[in-house]
């Protein structure tokens, strides 16, 4: 154990096996929100909350929409997932079978999880919005720069601060374009639960709705909803696919055996419901073992952030070793470092298939060898009551579109190139580089 002082406060960083001392303990005793919101100035910039459990607060809303309304009916948008993915593929990369081209992967697999999530969350129409769009990009990388050219002012200060300095104007710009596009959507759902033949939408307008309480017709906290739940999804899963790409350039030999597990799937999909059609369902999505396997081993070696599952201690925390975290301290773990190192200080190789093959062994607990588990050993979505929510769908849609770029184009690293290096931040996250990619190339051609 030992204290690391960060920009914004110091943090205990305890031994992994801890994170089930405290990963699972209730908001009135830890707390992720009330931490986020801390660490990134939420009162201004909407990032985390002070009041999770509360309904109608933009963390609660949001995770009831992660954990009911978009994982129950992941089977029911599976075809907008792959319609959306297709779309984003088409004008970022193409179909022409001509020369390769290099695509910037940072700029790829953003907009594939912008339109993917912005059509479930709001539906097609705007998702098809180019404006909209532009905004949803933007707005959760214009809200972090908010929170670090805010924290510079001393905490009395930040209110007149956040009125003046440029990149809380840009913010609130941006979340007043964000209400004038959701008001009229929202408004207008209100108005149609009126009518007796009412059947209500999955998306998360209406979960919103369903979950806010008495804020359910308060349109200000639905756009506090959508800023959270846009921050959650779209920057994070783009993450994974990017550093997934990366991999299979960097392992070229691991491509044949995806698109073979692919082919398997989907004949066995055909089989089972016949015709031929190419969408696997989530059903068949979780049996491609060797992808799942994948992207737990890329996420394991490039995880983005090096401190994970990050709480505010509210109440004081006894430990097993008998050290007490006192009250409005931090806590949180290593979240890389332990996963790629052994204890004597070797370390582990990028094995691929390793989760897969663990799988195949009799007697395997399967369930915590796969991708989406969480637990000390494996803190690609942290771990606890906190664990990502959305984290089964998102699995999901990245398997999705990873069969899609799989099945359409060739990739490689340029020549000349090697994947760029990983370095961190002063706030213990990977610095994406937005220029690197891939020169990709239309299969066949």
């Amino acid at each position: 154990m030992y204290l690391l002082k960060t920009p914004f406060r110091t943090v205990f960083v305890l031994p992994p096996p801890f994170v089930t001392e405290y990963g699972w303990l209730p908001e009135n005793k830890v707390s992720s929100a009330v931490d986020l919101s801390e660490r990134f100035l939420g009162e201004y910039t909407l990032i985390g909350s002070m009041t999770p459990d509360k309904p109608g607060d933009r963390t609660h809303t949001a995770i009831a929409y992660a954990k009911g309304s978009l994982t129950k009916n992941a089977a029911q948008v599976i075809d907008a997932v792959y319609e959306q993915v297709d779309y984003a593929l088409d004008r970022e990369i193409g179909n022409e079978r001509s020369a390769s081209k290099v695509i910037t992967l940072f700029r790829l697999t953003t907009t594939i999880f912008l339109h993917v999530f912005e059509r479930l969350f709001v539906g097609p129409d705007l998702a098809r919005n180019e404006e909209w769009m532009e905004i949803s990009s933007e707005h959760s990388a214009a809200a972090f720069r908010a929170a670090f050219a805010l924290a510079k002012y001393h905490w009395l200060f930040r209110p007149i601060a956040a009125r003046y300095i440029p990149e809380m104007r840009r913010l609130h710009y941006l979340n007043q374009k964000l209400d004038g596009y959701l008001r009229p959507l929202h408004q207008a759902r209100l108005q149609a639960m009126k009518q007796p033949d009412f059947k209500p939408p999955v998306d998360l307008i209406q979960s919103y709705i369903d979950h806010a309480g008495s804020y359910a017709s308060n349109t200000h906290k639905f756009v506090e909803t959508m800023v959270t739940v846009n921050i959650a999804g779209i920057q994070s899963t783009g993450r994974v696919l990017l550093q997934a790409l990366f991999d299979l350039a960097d392992h070229p030999e691991c491509i044949s055996s995806l698109r073979e597990e692919i082919a398997m799937v989907k004949a066995k999909a055909r089989r089972a419901h016949g015709g031929d059609d190419d969408i696997l369902n989530p059903t068949f999505l979780a049996e491609l073992h060797k992808m799942d396997s994948f992207l737990k081993e890329s996420q394991r070696f490039h995880h983005a952030n090096l401190l994970s599952v990050y709480r505010k201690i509210i109440t004081p925390l006894r430990l097993s070793n008998g050290t007490v975290l006192p009250a409005n301290s931090y806590v949180a773990v290593p979240g890389a470092i332990q996963a790629t190192n052994a204890e004597n200080g070797s370390v582990f190789t990028f094995q691929p298939f390793q989760w897969a093959e663990k799988r195949a062994i009799p007697g395997q607990n399967e369930r915590k060898l796969g991708y989406v588990f969480s637990g000390p050993d494996s803190l690609e979505f942290g771990a606890g009551s906190h664990a990502c929510p959305g984290r089964f769908f998102a699995t999901n849609a990245l398997k999705v579109a990873l069969i899609r770029i799989l099945d359409r184009y060739d990739f490689r690293l340029p020549t000349g190139t090697r994947r760029p290096p990983a370095i961190y931040n002063h706030l213990f996250e990977m610095v994406q580089d937005r220029n690197a990619g891939l020169e990709f190339s239309v299969r066949g051609s």
